[in-house]
């Protein structure tokens, strides 16, 4: 399975969940350890545990994130999450954090930040346990059962604090350069988000997000940057995946055709001899008689 943060929350019952204008907040809760799902962050995402324990495997390595422990992860980056109970279960309060808020808090303390710099934000940085970041996390749970129309004037104000003692307590500079990134509008590379992420089975809307750009940016840039559009790049790069496997792998046509994200078998056998004037059986065949 693959989801989505923090989409995959919509309409779930079991979370707490909390959106205003700029900021949505999660609390989540479970009993019962979980499986390895795979995962894509849409947003930047600040996850505080406060009981049991995280961990997550990412192409760059593990992460385990213990109670009393907070972790900021940034938009696009994608790995496998598990989560472990304590004694009391597991629970985590969790912020995505957008980027018209952010890049207000950054314009509003510039006077606080570096330079900005051409190295890439951390895909995560874990901040250990503080009194003043934990203070704050279970202040802000309390607010689920408050007034929203109160909500609306206090959740920024204590949103800016947390970000202000994270600000001091970031001693590795990931939090200090993911806002001068923004507070410079920095757009992603497009060529690396691709190439990272094209075996993912995302809308365009969620590439334009995922690349800090508008829906109509992120085609015109797309555009510059490989001559093509999106959609048609797409389906080159997972035909010359389906091409790889039918040659190096033992997998059945359905699955190669499953794997690279058509839903239709028929419209898979279709696409591929257009593009390469042969079915995907031909090939194999050949290939096994080469």
């Amino acid at each position: 399975m693959f989801i989505r943060v923090p989409s995959c929350f919509k309409g779930v019952t079991s979370y707490q969940t909390l959106q205003l204008k700029d900021i949505t907040l999660v609390e989540y809760k479970a009993l019962q350890e979980s499986k390895q799902v795979d995962v894509l962050f849409a947003e930047h995402t600040l996850a505080f545990v406060l009981e049991g324990e995280k961990r997550m495997h990412t192409p760059s390595g593990e992460w385990i994130i213990k109670p009393g422990e907070a972790v900021l992860i940034r938009r696009g980056c994608y790995g496998m999450s598990e989560i472990f109970t304590g004694n009391e279960g597991y629970k985590s309060l969790v912020f995505f954090l957008n980027d018209a808020i952010i890049k207000s808090f950054a314009e509003e303390y510039k006077s606080l930040l570096p330079a900005p710099g051409i190295e890439q934000t951390p895909d995560f940085t874990i901040f250990p346990a503080s009194v003043k970041l934990q203070d704050v996390a279970h202040g802000v749970i309390h607010y689920f059962s408050e007034n929203r129309q109160l909500l609306e004037h206090l959740l920024p104000l204590k949103f800016k604090e947390l970000l202000l003692h994270i600000l001091q307590e970031d001693t590795s500079g990931a939090f200090k350069k993911l806002l001068c990134s923004l507070h410079a509008e920095r757009k992603v590379a497009l060529e690396q988000l691709m190439e990272q992420h094209w075996q993912k089975n995302l809308t365009l809307d969620e590439w334009a997000m995922l690349s800090g750009r508008s829906l109509s940016t992120f085609k015109r840039d797309f555009a510059l940057c490989f001559d093509t559009t999106p959609n048609q790049w797409l389906q080159q790069k997972k035909l010359q995946h389906a091409y790889f496997l039918l040659q190096h792998s033992d997998k059945t046509i359905a699955e190669i055709a499953y794997e690279i994200g058509f839903e239709s078998v028929s419209h898979f056998i279709k696409i591929f001899r257009k593009k390469y004037n042969d079915t995907p059986n031909s090939l194999r065949t050949e290939t096994v008689i080469h």
